[in-house]
């Protein structure tokens, strides 16, 4: 994943034991979740697409909708999410 290593980088959510970012390359985008907390969590966020859909490739290619800029997440205790972005 190229836009892992060398794409813009763009803060899509912060808090004190979660992080997501964004970064895109060349047409390639990936959303990085990551919990650090030992609770599972659930974050619903705001995105740049107004609909779309992101896939797991670290968990199994679990698929998430956006709908009106919108995705809701969940995030296992000291785990991650990396989410290919797709607009079909």
């Amino acid at each position: 994943h190229a836009p892992l290593m060398h794409g813009n980088f763009r803060q899509i959510f912060v808090d004190m034991e979660q992080f997501v970012f964004l970064r895109s390359l060349e047409g390639g985008e990936v959303l990085v979740a990551l919990n650090s907390s030992n609770e599972e969590i659930d974050l619903s966020l705001d995105l740049p697409w107004q609909t779309g859909r992101l896939r797991d490739v670290l968990n199994n290619n679990e698929v998430f909708t956006i709908e009106n800029k919108r995705v809701n997440l969940n995030l296992s205790p000291s785990w991650g999410r990396i989410l290919d972005y797709s607009n079909g």
